[in-house]
């Protein structure tokens, strides 16, 4: 009922707004990129990650320190959402696309309170 009332809300205010909504530059975040990242305990980290299209989203493959992790996204105009498991851990994870194609972004990690950070540069 929440998520109805949520929608029917947004419309409201779409229509009010004069029904059209901003232009965004679609971002194609397909391709590899060299990762500098940040853990939550400070130490960093440097790898390589892979963004290859997956149906209506992606799927985005990290090796870090010869270790592989996997996720699936969603692109939200520049902000890529990804969701995969870290360390037998639920993991999230937004990177914000630049008009370079690079991409900084944040993770957070269950059971952990305090926020990583990626840089992505491309290749």
């Amino acid at each position: 009922m929440h998520s109805i009332a949520v929608g029917i809300l947004f419309l409201v205010v779409f229509a009010a707004a004069g029904g059209t909504a901003p232009a965004v530059a679609q971002t194609n975040p397909v391709g590899t990129y060299a990762v500098l990242g940040i853990n939550q305990d400070k130490t960093t980290y440097a790898g390589e990650v892979t963004v290859i299209p997956n149906g209506p989203g992606y799927q985005v493959l990290w090796v870090i320190d010869g270790e592989g992790s996997n996720g699936s996204a969603l692109l939200v105009g520049n902000v890529l959402c990804i969701g995969n498991v870290s360390d037998k851990r639920a993991t999230i994870t937004q990177m914000v696309f630049d008009a370079s194609g690079n991409a900084e972004g944040t993770w957070l990690m269950r059971e952990t309170p305090q926020l990583g950070q990626e840089r992505w540069i491309k290749r």
